[in-house]
């Protein structure tokens, strides 16, 4: 038979395993109602056209430049990503877009860093980059499948700073190796526009699809973890095993 301390010493451990395994999680818009932020306090406001159906943001900005008064889109009105170290994006997305480089989300600023996912740089091949200035300086990694295709698909996006690595994931899956950060860390990313469905550059066309889920994590998952959050789903958090 337990004693009372090791009763209470098995409640703490379990309940710290319910919790303290969710810490690296930060901020996660499931888009039910709104663009609230269930889990930080930087909620998502609906700019545009930009609306939630059947638990998805829905944006349609067929024909339209990403500085188009019209535009749909999501604006956060603060930073929602660390301020350095590593950090993990993962988003849950279906891209009809109909030109390149559209985003399915841009943080940053021209000039002063910025980070971006975009679901078709040209051939409905996807790109993220991150820089410490402007394009010139990107670190660059693509996946060897199209996600502008109509299509169900989860892409995860990790900085890892004690790798050194830009590391890209579609649909549970590592794209190539991890491509060397260099000087373009998160700490370099200074700018203050935190955008989903357009981008920072005024020419490129605004995101056509959905977004069922956005999470970020203040640490660089790995590829199990990654995985695992695939096959769960964006409906499920499957906590981050340390």
């Amino acid at each position: 038979m337990q004693t009372l301390k090791e009763v209470l010493r098995t409640v703490g451990l379990t309940l710290c395993m319910a919790t303290c395994a969710q810490a690296d999680l930060i901020h996660r818009y499931s888009f039910k109602d709104n663009a609230d932020d269930s889990v930080g306090k930087v909620n998502g406001k609906l700019m545009g056209g930009a609306k939630i159906a059947d638990g998805k943001l829905v944006l349609e900005n067929t024909g339209k430049p990403s500085n188009d008064p019209a535009l749909s889109y999501v604006s956060f009105g603060e930073r929602i990503l660390p301020k350095s170290g590593s950090a993990t994006i993962e988003v849950w997305f279906i891209s009809n877009s109909d030109g390149p480089f559209s985003r399915i989300f841009d943080f940053g600023r021209r000039g002063q860093g910025y980070i971006f996912l975009t679901d078709n740089e040209g051939n409905d091949t996807a790109r993220v980059a991150i820089t410490n200035a402007d394009w010139g300086e990107e670190t660059q990694a693509r996946p060897d499948k199209p996600v502008n295709d109509n299509k169900p698909h989860m892409a995860a996006v990790v900085i890892d700073a004690a790798g050194g690595k830009l590391r890209l994931f579609v649909d549970g899956k590592e794209a190539g190796s991890g491509e060397p950060l260099g000087d373009n860390t998160l700490e370099k990313v200074t700018g203050d526009n935190h955008w989903l469905g357009r981008s920072l550059y005024d020419n490129d066309v605004g995101f056509t699809g959905s977004i069922d889920e956005l999470r970020v994590f203040d640490s660089a998952l790995n590829a199990d973890q990654i995985n695992s959050h695939y096959k769960a789903g964006p409906a499920e958090i499957e906590t981050p095993k340390k």
